[in-house]
């Protein structure tokens, strides 16, 4: 909006601008030990991220746009936004923009597209070559950028006929969740059903078993402990320790249905050494639920 109707875009220093910079560095290096310290654990000791692909960062913009459908709109924008900078235009170039580049403009369009592409591209390359750390709330920083790239884009197009429309569909396309959703996050796994399942069909000699990861562990955890579930729980992530689990006793396997391939060797290990049991009637949203006795 700043963009649309705004009629100065203040001046940036370069060398102030590194100045902050470095100040935030500074600022950052008492937690720099902690960082590392968790990275070297992530690659000892495994991490659920999985590695990303060209797909995680499509996503990633999907998500900053509030839509899937309307991607390619927010994206074209955002190349508008940055060739608006460019300081000279072609022919084609001056018919699509209402003025020529101002003084200096291609520099701050320059340093937003790396305040969109660094925190995307750095963790997805680390991910690709190392340690997977590409989450998509972690890449928050570039969201900012990003708005100001679609708004430059869209205060740029000469036509109003074009202009307003597109700012008033982003807007609507951001406002969106709000309206058809509220707070509520009608897709989450719904754990508290599964624990009060559980609480009312396992006994206490009974084990859950879950796949080690944290989507899984610990939302089912803190219902687990709020609701008083007794069982013993069992986190697991391999196929080894499968034979021993259950020791002749019902084991209830617990699984998010989104996340499923990377369970899926954890529960085809459970089928091939125990009896699957029928299962009395439940719908958890997102959630599986697979029981076994130890027949052997």
């Amino acid at each position: 909006l700043l963009y649309r109707f705004g009629n100065r875009i203040p001046g940036v220093s370069l060398r102030k601008w590194m100045m902050v910079q470095g100040i935030i560095f500074l600022l950052s290096l008492p937690w720099l030990g902690l960082l590392i310290n968790r990275i070297l654990n992530i690659a000892q000791e495994g991490f659920w991220v999985a590695v990303p692909t060209a797909d995680s960062a499509l996503r990633t913009f999907a998500a900053y746009s509030g839509t899937s459908g309307g991607l390619a709109l927010w994206i074209l924008l955002m190349v508008l936004g940055a060739l608006s900078g460019l300081p000279g235009k072609t022919g084609f170039g001056r018919k699509v923009f209402n003025e020529p580049s101002k003084k200096d403009e291609g520099w701050h369009v320059i340093l937003l597209l790396l305040l969109v592409l660094t925190p995307i591209l750095m963790p997805y390359l680390i991910s690709k070559f190392t340690t997977p750390i590409y989450i998509i709330r972690s890449t928050i920083a570039a969201q900012f950028a990003f708005y100001l790239l679609v708004a430059k884009g869209i205060a740029g197009l000469r036509w109003p006929v074009f202009s307003l429309p597109a700012l008033i569909l982003v807007v609507a396309v951001l406002l969106r969740p709000l309206v058809t959703e509220g707070y509520v996050h009608r897709n989450a796994a719904d754990f508290r059903r599964v624990v009060d399942y559980l609480m009312q069909n396992a006994s206490d000699e009974d084990k859950i078993i879950l796949c080690s990861h944290g989507h899984l562990n610990w939302p089912f955890n803190y219902y687990a402990k709020k609701q008083g579930l007794r069982s013993e729980i069992l986190k697991i992530n391999d196929n080894e320790t499968v034979p021993e689990l259950l020791n002749r006793r019902r084991g209830w396997y617990v699984g998010l249905t989104n996340r499923k391939d990377q369970c899926q060797h954890v529960l085809q290990a459970l089928l091939n050494v125990y009896t699957q049991l029928e299962l009395k009637d439940i719908s958890a949203r997102n959630i599986e639920i697979t029981v076994f006795i130890d027949e052997r």
